[in-house]
Order: structure tokens, then sequence, then C-alpha cells
């Protein structure tokens, strides 16, 4: 793959965790494979302070779950790094996400990203309150180009881009429970991708096909039951032998 694609990107993060350092070695391969280079890494580890952080601000039971919320100060730290650096754009990706097999397809869906984009997603998965039918409805809209389409609300932080815009609108949405001083919670770090965060002017674009999808990996396997979530890929075409 020809890493013009990704030089759109003005910074580029892979965020990992210190007792999963095999899957950082893994992403790799996968970065070498796709022709994806220059990506930094942020670094979670075990801390008192931020143990103290997670039991000091006000958020839903939800994101209380202990990894939940450490994973999205990762996120958050990615993201606020690139705007206080400067970056006009910036790509975030997790370490348990793999690309689509077909490098070609992937620098087509890469490059054809709408030059307008203020959040697009390379990785999604639905709300948890969202109907299947409205989900699968989505990805049955027009499309602006061949692969994106616009929507309201989508989760997940596998992998996404934002614009400078972008990140400002993300920021302030996701530091307003400690700048309000607990007058407002603090939701998981994906529930702010929607257009009530983001901004009725905001861009939001996700891919079909999608570019990237969470899988397993390392000696940690996940944290979570992916079943479901490969089911509704299914249900909308995604299917999961189309990526590494």
């Amino acid at each position: 793959m020809e890493t013009s694609a990704w030089d759109r990107f003005e910074k580029k993060y892979l965020t990992c965790y210190v007792k999963y350092q095999d899957r950082y070695r893994m992403m790799l391969s996968e970065f070498g494979r796709v022709g994806l280079s220059d990506v930094e890494v942020i670094w979670d580890f075990p801390s008192p302070y931020r143990d103290v952080l997670l039991n000091s601000v006000n958020m839903t039971g939800f994101c209380k779950k202990r990894n939940l919320f450490f994973i999205g100060q990762t996120n958050y730290r990615a993201i606020a790094t690139a705007y206080h650096l400067g970056a006009k754009s910036v790509l975030v990706m997790q370490d348990d996400i793999r690309f689509l097999r077909d490098t070609g397809l992937l620098t087509e869906i890469i490059e054809s990203i709408p030059d307008d984009y203020d959040l697009a997603m390379l990785n999604h998965m639905k709300p948890g309150q969202m109907p299947m039918e409205e989900y699968e409805a989505i990805f049955k809209k027009t499309k602006v180009n061949r692969f994106w389409i616009r929507f309201d609300e989508l989760t997940s932080s596998g992998c996404y881009a934002m614009s400078r815009k972008g990140m400002e609108r993300y920021i302030k949405a996701y530091e307003e429970p400690v700048v309000s001083c607990g007058r407002t919670i603090l939701y998981h770090d994906d529930f702010y991708y929607q257009r009530k965060f983001m901004g009725p002017d905001a861009n939001l674009y996700v891919a079909h096909p999608v570019p990237s999808i969470q899988t397993p990996c390392g000696a940690g396997g996940s944290h979570s039951d992916l079943e479901p979530y490969f089911k509704r890929n299914e249900a909308i075409g995604i299917h999961r032998e189309n990526y590494a």
C-alpha cells in the first residue's frame, strides 16, 4: 500500500497498555503490511493517580468500569496531544484492530475520505440503545462518494480520524464534566461521536465497507464478548474473513 494514502493525517497515534505489549508487536507487523508509518504510541500504565481520578469524576456506571474509563483517558490524551501540538488532523487506533486484507481497497477508502471531514470513522459499533433497524439504516443511506456515508451517532474508538475542528469539539465535550465541577456527567469516550456533542455543523462520516474491525488478539484476548459485534457486522455486509 502506498504510504501517501496515510500522509493525509498529520499525526498518527496507537493507544496501548503496558501489560499487553504483545499486541503492540503484532500491530507493528500490521502497519508494515498496510504501509502505515510514523505512528507514535501512547502507553497507558497502572498508577494510583489515575485511580484517584476514577473515583473523583462524576461518570456513568458504564464508564466507571475500570478498563473503559482508562481506555477513554488514553484516547483523550491522543486527541488532546495532537490538538495542543497544533496538528490539523489526527488518526487514532487501538491495538486490537486489523485492516482489510485487500490493501488496494483499503487505499481507495482512505484516499476517498471527504476533505471536509471532522470525524471519519474507520471502525464502528452500534450504540447500545440504538435499535438494530436504525443501525442498519445508516448503511443504506446515499453515500457522498463510493465509500463514505454521513451519520449522526455511532460508537467505537477502535480507529478514527479527526480534523482540528473535530478535535476541538471532542475535547470540549469530554472535559465538560470536570470543567463544570461535576454538574455534567462523563460518558465513555466513544459516546461523544455523535452530532449533539460534535455540533450541528460537524461533518461526520463512516466508511462502508469499514477499513478496520476490532478482534481478539494477543495473550490478553478481548475484554468483552465480540461475537454480537461480529454478528451485527455480518448483518450489514462486513465479513471478518476479509480482514487480517
